[in-house]
């Protein structure tokens, strides 16, 4: 009996910690995405710039399996978070 009530606090805390968690892989994501939206068009190198756009497609799959995965939970991604995540990703 001890250990379920144990769990279930643990379960109760962690909860917010994965949505933060998730909210920051989200918005990583989103600065990858910035990041890598550019790779094409500097590359120089036809190769390199697949490999910027076969990345880009990955990060943006990724993305989107973050984002359904906080909202199963009932969560949803931190626009301002990933704003930031932008913005810092244009220096």
């Amino acid at each position: 009996m001890r250990s379920t009530a144990r769990s279930t606090r643990r379960c109760a805390t962690s909860r917010p910690t994965t949505y933060a968690y998730l909210a920051d892989a989200h918005a990583i994501e989103a600065q990858a995405i910035e990041l890598l939206s550019k790779g094409e068009d500097i590359a120089g190198d036809p190769e390199l710039a697949r490999l910027y756009a076969e990345h880009l497609e990955e990060t943006r799959d990724q993305q989107a399996l973050v984002r359904e995965r906080l909202e199963a939970l009932g969560g949803s991604p931190t626009p301002l978070k990933d704003a930031g995540m932008r913005v810092g990703a244009l220096n």
